[in-house]
């Protein structure tokens, strides 16, 4: 006990020295004072059975605790207790009185735990989650151990020591007036000052928040805790956090006019600079009985901040009260999600594989996913797949794309689900999803021309509000399979240039037929392609043209190309690409017909991997065309 009153007296002295003499140390600096003091302090800590923390924060609760497995809703346990009690202690409070508050930690894991823990986790810009996972154990293990007594960093001070100073206090362009936040939403950007230092440095420490404006709402009350439970200051580097009851706010006027002071700040703007300080609220849990939605106002007040200057001497500002920023706490609209296609999503093509080894990563379906009304959390998509073979033989994997990263896998089935997602969708903005599969070797699985393909409903792609966790289903558009074929060698087609005109009709300038132009591009991948030779019958030749949507018409066509011309066919060689141009005629048959709008397209084109003469060695190719087309024009009736 002697040994405990001398420590205390040793720390006492040496403040006093720290405090009162700080320029007659001789020779000892303000540092290693400092240092002599936190260790002193370590030691009394422990002679008291207790925990420093280099912030001064007691974590006794976490004595023996090491977080080594997943705690969610429900869970109980002395690790529970400690991870309220580490919340508490860093600025993400799990109540702000009663059970769960600092000094009344439980070892019950529910909702309000919850709250804490996915504020704690948005705090580290990880996407939060429903429970405390390996991520979160290693961040909360982290702080146990920073529990460990260490010397502390010199505290913020001006480095222009014993010179005078101002500052010069302003509201900030951002955030903006009119910020919502959800009941339960933590941290939403609410009001913003710019602090500028002239003459020498400054630490900006006490900002003081004033609430004297009406509040609308049925049930609302003007009362800062009864819509906001915590307020937090950042500097873009630094945060500080207090929880808003009704203890700690200052009641300026009953019923009309309060204040909620943040102390402590140790904010420094350096010598003729200016650091912005952003204001965020987190929003109460629930709102007073019967109100669903209150909107209050928010402002500095004149002498709102507080800062010390190099010479010790506390600077006010602002000069006068800056103008008030309007927020609601509302009960919130459920978020809602809307699937649709993305431009890329691919349509029916031809895809290379491999005859002695997988192919990964084909693309099988891209699309987007918006968020409405609130963030949401993704949870569930599930898709249906198909073959023309044996499909989990065909393709035996899928996975699912954020963007380009991989966050989920699983075996392909008729219909595969991508379970325990846990992507954020902010409000109003769009994700791109992308499913991709893992194609199996050819050798001793399938033949080659065998089809995959997966399709979305959009009521397939679930979650839940980031904010209320209630249920969300997508709405939107339903995505329709696109088969994708497999080839060791195909072509690929796409549309060089297409024209149509009106070819005056035999008796008077009506027209009673168009003259079509299409030129299109063939690419050999994996090997050569070979296109059949041209026949005037259909089903031998290999380019047939066509009037598009199934009209009626007759078609008279030939093609020409650059690419080399063999016994059976055209040959365009592995890695080449070669054109082919059709010249086609459409003409209206159709005796006192009404005229109609006509266009030309592709109906397929034949091909094969050599110069055959046998018709059935090729391939007719259907899919891959559909922009393989020309315009259209209205040719009349023939009379």
């Amino acid at each position: 006990m002697n040994i405990k009153r001398t420590i205390i007296s040793t720390v006492v002295a040496l403040a006093l020295v720290v405090v009162v003499a700080p320029g007659v140390a001789q020779g000892v600096t303000i540092e290693e004072l400092l240092a002599q003091i936190a260790q002193l302090q370590a030691q009394l800590a422990a002679l008291q059975g207790g925990s420093s923390t280099t912030g001064g924060t007691s974590v006794s609760a976490c004595a023996g605790v090491t977080f080594t497995r997943n705690l969610t809703v429900g869970s109980t346990g002395s690790d529970v207790k400690c991870l309220q009690a580490l919340l508490n202690a860093n600025g993400y409070k799990v109540a702000a009185s009663g059970a769960g508050s600092p000094g009344n930690e439980t070892s019950y894991f529910g909702p309000a735990t919850l709250q804490a823990v996915r504020a704690f986790q948005a705090a580290k810009g990880w996407t939060p989650a429903n429970q405390v996972g390996p991520l979160t154990r290693a961040a909360l293990n982290a702080l146990i151990t920073s529990t460990t007594p260490t010397t502390p960093t010199t505290p913020t001070t001006p480095t222009t020591s014993g010179v005078e100073g101002s500052i010069t206090v302003t509201k900030s362009v951002s955030p903006i007036s009119g910020a919502e936040l959800n009941v339960g939403q933590a941290r939403v950007p609410v009001y913003g000052v710019d602090v500028k230092a002239t003459g020498s440095d400054v630490v900006v420490n006490r900002l003081d928040l004033l609430f004297n404006g009406a509040i609308t709402g049925t049930g609302c009350n003007i009362r800062p805790w009864t819509y906001i439970s915590g307020v937090t200051v950042s500097d873009g580097s630094t945060s500080k956090s207090v929880a808003v009851t009704s203890g700690n706010t200052i009641e300026n006027t009953v019923g009309s006019s309060y204040t909620v002071r943040l102390e402590g700040l140790g904010m420094l703007v350096s010598k003729d600079t200016t650091k912005k300080l952003t204001v965020s609220f987190d929003a109460v849990s629930a709102l007073p009985a019967g109100a669903t939605s209150c909107a209050t106002t928010v402002l500095v007040n004149t002498n709102g901040v507080r800062a010390t200057d190099g010479a010790g001497v506390s600077q006010y500002g602002p000069t006068s009260a800056l103008s008030s920023n309007t927020f609601t706490v509302k009960t919130g609209d459920t978020g809602t999600l809307t699937v649709s296609a993305h431009v890329d999503n691919p349509k029916a093509r031809n895809v290379l594989v491999q005859e002695t080894s997988q192919t990964d990563n084909v693309t099988l379906l891209k699309f987007n996913v918006e968020a409405k009304n609130n963030d949401v959390l993704v949870r569930t998509i599930r898709i249906q797949a198909n073959s023309s073979d044996t499909l989990a033989t065909v393709m035996p994997t899928v996975k699912l794309l954020d963007g380009s990263t991989e966050i989920a896998s699983t075996s392909t089935a008729a219909s595969s689900t991508f379970a325990d997602l846990n992507v954020r969708i902010p409000k109003n903005t769009t994700k791109t999803f992308t499913v991709v599969g893992t194609l199996a070797k050819t050798s001793g699985n399938y033949s080659e021309g065998t089809w995959v393909s997966v399709n979305l409903s959009a009521a397939d792609v679930t979650g839940e509000d980031a904010s209320t966790y209630a249920a969300v289903t997508a709405g939107g558009s339903n995505l329709d399979p696109a088969n994708a074929y497999a080839y060791i060698k195909a072509p690929t087609f796409a549309l060089v240039s297409q024209s149509i005109t009106n070819v005056p009709g035999t008796s008077g300038s009506t027209s009673q037929a168009a003259d079509v132009v299409i030129r299109f591009n063939v690419t050999a991948n994996g090997g050569d392609i070979w296109v059949r030779d041209y026949s005037s019958t259909a089903a031998s030749s290999g380019i047939v043209a066509q009037t598009q949507d199934s009209a009626t018409g007759t078609v008279s066509y030939t093609f020409t190309t650059n690419a080399y011309d063999g016994t059976n066919g055209w040959k365009v060689s592995a890695g080449e690409t070669k054109y082919f141009e059709v010249t086609a005629r459409i003409t209206n048959e159709t005796e006192f017909a009404t005229g109609y709008f006509v266009g030309g397209n592709l109906a397929n084109v034949k091909w094969a991997t050599t110069d055959s003469a046998v018709d059935g060695d090729y391939q007719t190719q259907t899919w891959g065309l559909d922009d393989i087309k020309s315009g259209k024009v209205y040719i009349n009736a023939r009379g």
